[in-house]
């Protein structure tokens, strides 16, 4: 079951507000915890508008600036049946009723994953014939649902546990020029757009350093802490200088 709310503000045309809000209940968790709540807001400040309407001017090389701001978080939860140990009952090739266990541990504690984004920027126009569009983000995902590694003489080849706080955070700018605009028609606009993004392990869990994602041969692809996500391991031969 779920519930959402949203409420848009506009205040003269200039300063806007957006504002979401949902609460889900999911039985795929426990009763404790199968309440979670995860919100956004984001606002908008047209400042060249805000200047106009209210006496002012913009100096000539400046046509459009607007700056913006938001935050939002995003929940998730188990698939089903994916809280409690039980047996699975079958039958064996003679005819026998037989009892087995999933190797998968599950925890009945388990928690939503929950997502946060933070994003600011600015929009401008200059000179009737440029504009920039700025943005900086970061993203942090935390109670993430993994399946630990587990040694298989405990009787499970691996655990759901809620761990890490993974880190998205970068840049990302678009510049869009009008080059040519004759008055016969000839046009010619362009665009360039730059992004750098760093995806880092800021922890996983307190008994737990390392995780692993893949990999094949000697090459391993490891979520280490403190590292960027996805870095690839590997062994090299060593070698000498043969001085003859």
């Amino acid at each position: 079951n779920s519930i959402y709310a949203t409420a848009e503000v506009n205040y003269n045309s200039y300063w806007f507000i957006n504002v979401t809000g949902r609460n889900d209940w999911s039985s795929a968790l426990s009763q404790k915890n199968r309440s979670f709540f995860y919100p956004s807001v984001s606002t908008s400040l047209v400042i060249s508008e805000l200047v106009e309407k209210n006496g002012g001017s913009l100096p000539n090389w400046l046509g459009f600036f607007k700056v913006r701001g938001s935050y939002a978080a995003v929940g998730n939860d188990l698939p089903s049946y994916r809280l409690y140990n039980v047996y699975n009952i079958g039958k064996d090739p003679n005819g026998n009723t037989t009892a087995s266990r999933n190797p998968v541990k599950y925890n009945s504690n388990i928690v939503s994953e929950l997502i946060k984004t933070y994003e600011v920027g600015f929009d401008a126009r200059l000179f009737n014939r440029l504009g920039i569009d700025f943005s900086y983000y970061k993203t942090n995902a935390t109670n993430q649902l993994i399946s630990l590694p587990m040694n298989p003489q405990s009787g499970y080849s691996s655990e759901v546990i809620n761990a890490g706080n993974i880190e998205n955070k970068g840049i990302e700018i678009v510049l869009d020029a009008n080059i040519i605009k004759s008055e016969n028609g000839f046009s010619w606009d362009s665009r360039v757009n730059f992004s750098r993004n760093i995806n880092k392990i800021i922890a996983l869990t307190d008994d737990v350093n390392t995780y692993p994602l893949g990999g094949f041969d000697n090459l391993a692809v490891r979520a280490v802490t403190g590292e960027l996500y996805g870095n690839i391991y590997g062994t090299k031969y060593q070698r000498v200088t043969d001085e003859n």
